[in-house]
């Protein structure tokens, strides 16, 4: 039966799929006053924990949703040491090991590039923060229910929706639609989208257990990751809830069904009682749509890009795709986005996706490929040698999984048709390290201003103009051009020479996603030609 909908009005946004990625479109679009229908095929029951590293940029996004100190106090346990710990086995010897601080302390680590840090907090925490957020700024969710369907015109998309608990039907109109549907995303193939990359690159199984031994009888402390490396198969073991449930992931041979009981015990270095709570298999991809969008229909999150899980990228690249694509939305819904606004989403997104996807791979082949030195458990002088080897390898081939802030922050839309380049030199790409700057197309770097609160805090809703210790420039130009097209435009001064320096000119540009658009010392003859650019006309 298909409801009746002949005076249904027109919904601005629908995200199918109400993961992390669709609700952080689905608040940043309320936020910017743009109203948001959600649809998820399930019962909004999370099975199974996954997505538990939230880097640094997805934690400056979450601070602009007013999440960020919320996930932090109430999370994962806030003062849980961070730790990644290399040992023979959880009860032998350790080899080497990389020290991250708290939850609770890591804003204070990483104050000088950032107001907020990484977080390691499974998906069973922060996920329900992100719906009852979504909810309070009055996005509608809607379980069990599902786009089969869709036909797009010019000015709308009208989607089939049917409900998985009774079957039935009903129609939705909406203007734009986004699929947030993962890597079996039914809106990717509804636009005849492919991936492009490599598929299957390993087979692994994941097991959720609880086993206080780990974290009570091992001797080196605790630990978020633990990497045993004399087993016959190398697992991984991730900390869930900071007490006794944790994530083992175990390497598969093709088609193989391991002995969980041996593989535990051959890792942890002894027998120990466990209960099974869940499992599933699953292959590691690294791949990327080939397209990001067709018409009024956009792909965002896994439904555009798989990558292995290492390093913990997947997510927080697909919540950075969210944080573009809200503010182009909601440009174009509220009548101020130009004509070529949205085909800039897939030119500055889709190359962030693809050096993710290299990174992580080149992540998962030095784990799979760690050359250890023999003897790691001998008890004599030969193993000290070769442990302390071994800590060498460890360090110069694996730290970089833990230590990515190029990745996180480093990204630049510098060839997006939205960016005036200003002719500055690009700096070194490399995923470990971010050198803070304000290039055009880069994100507008962190300073702690004199009220107290980071600049990052002025950025967010319109475009800002900020003046750094420049406030006697005349700025009416700029701003009369930008009303005359209704592009949203606030003048802030950052009055300091730290401002000065760090961001590199006296005027600079930022845009809604807080990304440098245009910088000069003084304005442009024609403020109109830089308006147009940066709003995509």
């Amino acid at each position: 039966m298909t409801s009746p909908n002949s005076h249904q009005p027109v919904v601005p946004v629908l995200v199918v799929g109400a993961g992390p990625v669709g609700l952080c479109l689905a608040i940043d679009l309320a936020l910017r006053g743009v109203p948001t229908t959600v649809v998820d095929r399930s019962d909004g029951s999370i099975v199974f924990p996954t997505a538990e590293s939230i880097n640094a940029r997805t934690m400056e996004h979450f601070r602009r949703f007013g999440l960020a100190e919320k996930l932090r106090d109430e999370g994962f346990p806030p003062d849980y040491p961070r730790v990644v710990r290399f040992v023979t086995r959880v009860f032998g010897s350790e080899l080497v090991s990389f020290a991250r601080p708290s939850n609770r302390l890591q804003p204070i680590e990483s104050e000088s590039f950032s107001p907020e840090g990484m977080l390691w907090c499974p998906r069973f925490w922060f996920e329900p923060m992100l719906r009852d957020r979504a909810v309070e700024l009055g996005v509608s969710i809607r379980w069990n229910t599902e786009c089969t369907g869709f036909k797009e015109d010019n000015d709308r998309v009208v989607a089939t929706l049917r409900s998985t608990v009774d079957n039935t039907t009903e129609t939705l109109k909406a203007t734009y639609l986004v699929g947030c549907d993962g890597a079996s995303s039914t809106i990717r193939s509804a636009i005849d989208v492919d991936y492009e990359g490599s598929f299957a690159e390993g087979a692994n199984l994941s097991v959720l257990i609880d086993c206080p031994a780990i974290l009570k009888d091992n001797p080196h402390g605790a630990a978020t990751q633990i990497y045993p490396v004399c087993g016959s198969q190398r697992i991984i073991l991730s900390a869930m809830d900071g007490v006794a449930r944790w994530r083992v992931t175990v390497p598969l041979a093709a088609d193989e069904s391991p002995d969980l009981d041996a593989v535990l015990a051959d890792n942890l270095g002894r027998e120990v009682p466990y209960q099974i709570l869940d499992s599933r298999s699953w292959k590691g991809h690294s791949v990327v749509a080939e397209r990001y969008r067709r018409g009024r229909v956009f792909l965002a999150g896994d439904s555009a890009h798989l990558n292995w899980p290492q390093g913990g990228h997947g997510m927080n690249t697909g919540i950075g795709d969210a944080a573009t694509l809200s503010w182009m939305l909601a440009a174009m819904v509220q009548g101020w986005g130009g004509p070529i606004l949205l085909d800039a989403y897939e030119a500055e997104r889709r190359p962030v996706a693809q050096w993710t996807v290299a990174v992580s791979q080149h992540n998962v082949g030095t784990q799979q490929r760690l050359p250890l030195p023999a003897d790691l458990e001998d008890l004599g002088p030969r193993g000290e040698r070769a442990r302390a080897e071994a800590a060498e390898i460890i360090t110069d081939q694996r730290r970089s999984e833990w230590y990515s802030l190029g990745l996180q922050l480093g990204y630049s839309y510098d060839s997006s048709p939205l960016v005036i380049n200003d002719g500055s030199p690009q700096p070194p790409i490399d995923s470990t390290v971010y050198e803070p700057n304000a290039r055009p197309g880069a994100r507008a770097p962190h300073l702690w201003l004199a009220d107290g609160r980071s600049s990052l805090d002025c950025f967010g809703e319109g475009f800002v103009l900020v003046r750094a210790n420049a406030t006697t420039i005349d700025t009416t130009t700029l701003a009369e051009a930008a009303a005359s097209a209704s592009v949203p435009l606030e003048v802030v001064d950052f009055g300091s020479s730290e401002a000065r320096d760090l961001y590199g000119a006296a005027l600079t540009l930022v845009r809604p996603d807080g990304h440098v658009a245009w910088r000069g010392d003084e304005l442009p003859d024609d403020c109109h030609s830089v308006v147009d650019t940066v709003r995509g006309a």
